[in-house]
């Protein structure tokens, strides 16, 4: 492969470029002159090549001139402006820019000479920001990156508030909206209830375990009464037996 140098010698190639100029060995193939000038300038794929005596002229076509300059080839997203080579493809382009920004999925794109635009669909611009998703669960807010599935934040949500399980979900914008079920909400909790002592404790917690763990903090609660009104579980010492 030819080395492309600045050198002067007595005879010579001038291959010219613009600006560029460069001098070869006289004897240097056409075809590895065109390559090493590919290789160093991508915008001269394909470009018209023309020769008068020892001196050869590569001209990219038009649309591609200075392409290799990474300022030439500008994509710009709001106020993001990013200089790429202006030889990248444009579906590499538009992956890239997906990757940084999960709202550019899908979006509009315009090419205006050595620009590319990018815009979000409607409702979806600064989607890939994390406060921009905001999931609402009563007086609980959490801010989640807009790229995150709906079945997973289902999926989470209700590993945090069992009583989510089925929730009704309304999505607004860029607003999640869970609420437990009529009668659900604090289902994960029972309210266990002897006189004036409450506790809470899981939803999934046995009525025979519980009965055992309440008669050994309250002695008299052996064969204690115990009666069952949706979450809450209340306790009763039978007749002559409270706080023995």
């Amino acid at each position: 492969m030819v080395s492309i140098r600045g050198e002067f010698e007595m005879n010579t190639l001038q291959v010219i470029y613009g600006d560029t100029k460069i001098n070869l060995p006289a004897g240097t193939e056409l075809s590895d002159i065109k390559v090493a000038m590919e290789e160093n300038f991508p915008e001269l794929k394909n470009a018209s090549v023309s020769v008068e005596g020892n001196v050869i002229k590569f001209e990219a076509k038009a649309g591609t001139k200075g392409a290799t300059n990474m300022e030439n080839l500008k994509v710009i997203y709001g106020d993001t402006k990013i200089d790429l080579p202006a030889g990248t493809e444009l579906t590499d382009i538009k992956v890239a820019m997906e990757e940084n920004f999960p709202e550019l999925k899908n979006a509009s794109v315009s090419v205006n000479g050595n620009e590319v635009v990018f815009t979000a669909k409607a409702g979806t611009k600064g989607a890939g920001e994390m406060e921009n998703l905001k999931v609402v669960y009563g007086d609980t807010k959490i801010d989640l990156p807009a790229g995150t599935e709906l079945a997973d934040i289902k999926v989470a949500m209700e590993e945090n508030f069992p009583e989510l399980k089925n929730a009704d979900v309304t999505v607004n914008g860029n607003e999640v909206v869970f609420q437990a079920k009529a009668g659900t909400k604090g289902a994960d909790q029972l309210d266990v209830v002897y006189g004036d002592t409450k506790i809470q404790v899981p939803a999934t917690t046995d009525i025979a375990q519980l009965k055992v763990a309440m008669e050994e903090n309250f002695p008299e609660l052996k064969n204690a009464n115990v009666t069952v009104d949706g979450s809450t579980v209340t306790f009763s010492a039978k007749a002559g037996t409270k706080g023995n």
